[in-house]
């Protein structure tokens, strides 16, 4: 059996980062949950904890200790994504890595290249990978990004998704 992926979590208290950390867990990744200030969300995560008493998840409170323990970092608080000193804080820490910026917005996708193009140019050595992800009945995730062996990983992760989360 092959090792998972360590994954970062930049979370909010949104109900879809919280449902796709249930996910993650149930597929057995490895998660570091990076706790904002203020965040509500650890008390959440102590519960998928108890929950799943098999669940590898680490709360830290440094954006660079998560990065550079974790393999890929996913961001789905939206706020954090393009804030410079998020992005400096994590800048020596995502080289070679994967960072996928999770989307729930249809106005944040409308100006996905962009956006992601800007990203690139702060974190020049890190492989960029956007998703949306669309709740209704049918959802729908869309993945883009530069890189096919980032793209490759990150469809891999959200191939078992379909049906399983709802928003």
């Amino acid at each position: 059996m092959a090792v998972k992926q360590t994954i970062a979590i930049v979370g909010n208290k949104n109900k879809y980062c919280m449902e796709m950390m249930q996910y993650l867990v149930n597929e057995g990744y490895p998660l570091l949950y990076i706790l904002c200030e203020e965040d509500e969300s650890a008390t959440f995560i102590q519960q998928i904890m108890l929950d799943h008493q098999n669940a590898d998840i680490e709360i830290l409170k440094c954006p660079k200790e998560a990065c550079w323990e974790a393999d890929i970092v996913m961001i789905f608080n939206q706020n954090r994504i393009g804030s410079a000193d998020f992005i400096h804080q994590i800048l020596d820490f995502t080289t070679q890595k994967i960072l996928a910026a999770i989307v729930t917005d249809s106005d944040i996708w409308q100006k996905e290249e962009d956006f992601r193009s800007q990203l690139q140019n702060h974190l020049p050595h890190t492989h960029i990978v956007s998703v949306y992800v669309e709740g209704n009945e049918n959802e729908e995730i869309r993945i883009q990004g530069q890189n096919e062996e980032a793209l490759g990983v990150i469809a891999e992760i959200f191939k078992n998704l379909e049906n399983k989360i709802q928003i």
